[in-house]
């Protein structure tokens, strides 16, 4: 969900500015986190914005610094190599404890089985959420309340 700072900047020509080129070092990604909540005590949701160069390490330092992390696997196939490559960090940094995937009938559940090599049935953390087929946003058709319970639970270990 873009603010409107970062659609002024992409109205003004400035969309470069909005993308990191580079891995940033780790204290120049947490200045771009909202870590702190706001004045109601809600977290914020921090994008980050990545181009090629950038995405797979500044995704390696997200999962160092997350407490959970959710995994949106509606609808994945191997064509995916992206989240592919997600999983496989996860699992060579050890985080796969703090995942919380999303899974629906057009998940290749046996392709996830392989990546992970069935560490989900030992991992203590890892939960799947079975949510209807895909629809345009994650809630349209989802109870929040199961969710953000799992959540919780993963965070909170």
């Amino acid at each position: 969900m873009a603010d409107l700072h970062d659609i002024a900047t992409w109205y003004a020509g400035n969309a470069h500015d909005l993308f990191l080129p580079e891995v940033p070092s780790v204290e120049a990604l947490s200045g771009v986190l909202e870590l702190a909540p706001d004045r109601e005590g809600r977290f914020r949701i921090s994008e980050v914005f990545c181009i090629d160069t950038s995405w797979e390490g500044t995704v390696s330092q997200l999962i160092d610094v997350s407490h959970v992390i959710l995994l949106d696997l509606r609808g994945f196939s191997g064509q995916r190599a992206g989240v592919r490559t997600e999983i496989g960090l996860l699992l060579r940094q050890r985080a796969i404890h703090k995942v919380v995937a999303l899974v629906d009938p057009d998940t290749d559940r046996a392709l996830v089985d392989t990546l992970l090599d069935d560490k989900p049935r030992t991992a203590p953390g890892w939960a799947l959420r079975e949510v209807p087929r895909y629809s345009r946003w994650p809630w349209h058709d989802v109870r929040p309340e199961p969710l953000f319970e799992d959540l919780l639970a993963v965070a909170g270990r």
